[in-house]
């Protein structure tokens, strides 16, 4: 067995703390990076619950450095599948018979979900060995999601698309499915559109800013920090989409495509149920997000290549695109495959 170096921190309680390393050098690091959280005020003791780390974990290692709806993310799986059923936990009692627990509790979630938060508990008891707070990750390798996988969702058919547009009429979100059918736009870049942002002698719409949830605003708030790089991209317009958007703006005394009842940009949670309300008695199943798969795959249907399609889906690499690609691709193959079958 390999030497272990160790060294020792006396915490506020009274405890002595071991930090071990391969060499002196690396168990001298650990420990003085832990003295260094102990003056910030975080408590390292091994007394700590689960639900105690997770407050630090998500407070230390996550605040600041990812966006705030993929905190909002990792906070509601947290709090919903892992403290429940662990929370109250010593976090150096944990084992993998309380992970799998856990994760047998979520056997009604899909098996998307349930990889998610298996993903990110693992990677908080990472943070907890590196910490010294435990020696082994009990997240062992053997736990495994299990759950059925997540319907794959589906483009809207052309007819399914003339009844969202007719039923959309006369209502405040015909342009948001007009735009949405023909931009593929997400669903706060289309609340967040502004009448600037269409070029009327080009056709071509600039995707500038978004409407996005914050932990202070869960309703979202107008952004133009956009989610990627990526995201900023300009999208060509059929010319009869154009021809409505500029007959709309005539009639508007807002600055935005698609206002808010006091004139400012519409929130995420109010158009979210302005269209449960429009879509209500379709005899299909429709979302905001199935808009933009449908243009997405629309593109393809029309010849436009990988990397002209990922620049105008606004992703950040060609994968996700390549995902669609090849759900389209079997899906054509089908159809073909059928019809030399029917004409023999």
């Amino acid at each position: 067995m390999a030497k272990q170096y160790t060294c020792t921190l006396t915490l506020p309680n009274g405890k002595r703390k071991y930090f071990r390393g391969a060499t002196k050098k690396e168990a001298e690091k650990k420990r003085d990076e832990a003295k260094r959280e102990i003056d910030r005020g975080l408590d390292l003791s091994q007394s700590l619950t689960v639900a105690e780390f997770v407050d630090l974990w998500l407070r230390e290692y996550k605040d600041g450095v990812i966006h705030d709806t993929s905190y909002m993310t990792y906070e509601t799986m947290l709090r919903c599948y892992v403290l429940p059923e662990i929370g109250r936990l010593k976090i150096k009692d944990v084992k993998p018979a309380h992970i799998q627990r856990m994760m047998r509790a979520m056997e009604d979630k899909s098996r998307g979900t349930q990889a998610r938060t298996l993903t990110l508990v693992r990677s908080m008891f990472k943070s907890a060995v590196e910490n010294d707070l435990i020696l082994k990750n009990p997240c062992v390798s053997s736990i495994r999601p299990r759950g059925e996988d997540t319907e794959e969702k589906m483009p809207l058919t052309p007819e399914q698309e003339d009844l969202l547009l007719e039923k959309a009429k006369g209502t405040d979100m015909y342009l948001f499915v007009r735009i949405g059918l023909a931009a593929g736009l997400r669903h706060g870049e289309l609340v967040g559109l502004q009448w600037q942002d269409f070029n009327f002698e080009t056709g071509v719409l600039s995707v500038q800013r978004s409407v996005v949830r914050t932990r202070e605003n869960r309703s979202g708030v107008l952004s133009g920090d956009m989610k990627t790089a990526a995201a900023h991209r300009s999208i060509p317009l059929p010319w009869s989409v154009i021809a409505e958007v500029r007959a709309e703006m005539a009639r508007s005394n807002s600055v935005y495509v698609i206002p808010g009842p006091d004139g400012s940009h519409l929130s995420l949670s109010t158009s979210s149920q302005r269209w449960e309300r429009m879509v209500k008695g379709l005899p299909f199943h429709a979302t905001p997000h199935q808009m933009r798969h449908t243009r997405i795959t629309r593109w393809f249907e029309q010849g436009l290549d990988i990397k002209e399609i990922q620049y105008l889906a606004g992703h950040t690499t060609a994968q996700v695109t390549l995902e669609i690609y090849t759900h389209y691709q079997a899906e054509t193959r089908i159809q073909e495959t059928a019809r030399k079958i029917q004409a023999m």
